[in-house]
């Protein structure tokens, strides 16, 4: 429910300033293009555990995407959750949001790399954010959500690491090689349209 809100529909009355982070598209279009052209991780395991799923991203091999991450302080899980949190990503965004990938800690690290920001210390259009994703935040059909969140092993943990390194390592290399020529100046951020 959104805070101040009679209806979970309505915009929040009450806002902190840390609900929404929009981060730099052009460093993140760049990134995902050299991690793009990588071979990411995958298990047998979690390649069985997709196939539970009837429809595609989910029963798809792992890939790069630019997405929008919702987050929260607390872990949730599940279809009901699920929902609230894609309505919420419209809701906070002017409908120009689309979750894709739960999280729990974004929100405040970017909180805090903004504040570094409002003193001078950093430049937010050269923050990036990265996230593999690990697990499934629903279960498949016909499995009950309680047994897929406590008991089923979904096998992507070691491979949504490996693919972290894996993605991540080009733009690292191309931020280091190409330093002085492109980087130091900064990759220039589209306007801001939220």
């Amino acid at each position: 429910m959104p805070l101040g809100a009679k209806y979970r529909t309505d915009y929040p009355t009450n806002i902190y300033g840390s609900e929404v982070f929009e981060l730099n598209e052009a460093l993140r279009d760049r990134a995902a293009v050299l991690a793009s052209k990588e071979k990411l991780a995958d298990s047998e395991v979690a390649q069985a555990y997709r196939a539970r799923y009837p429809f595609a991203p989910a029963n798809r091999p792992p890939k790069v995407l630019s997405c929008d991450i919702s987050t929260s302080d607390l872990y949730w899980h599940g279809e009901l959750l699920g929902e609230s949190f894609a309505n919420y990503t419209k809701l906070m965004t002017n409908h120009t949001g689309t979750h894709c990938i739960s999280a729990q800690e974004d929100n405040g690290t970017l909180e805090g790399l903004i504040r570094g920001a409002r003193l001078g210390r950093l430049d937010s259009s050269r923050v990036m954010l990265s996230r593999t994703a690990s697990n499934f935040d629903r279960a498949p059909p016909g499995e009950g959500e309680a047994t897929q969140l406590f008991y089923n092993n979904q096998g992507g943990k070691i491979s949504s690491l490996q693919n972290l390194v894996i993605g991540g390592e080009p733009i690292v290399k191309e931020i280091v090689d190409k330093w002085h020529t492109t980087y130091r100046k900064g990759l220039k951020a589209k306007k801001l349209c939220r």
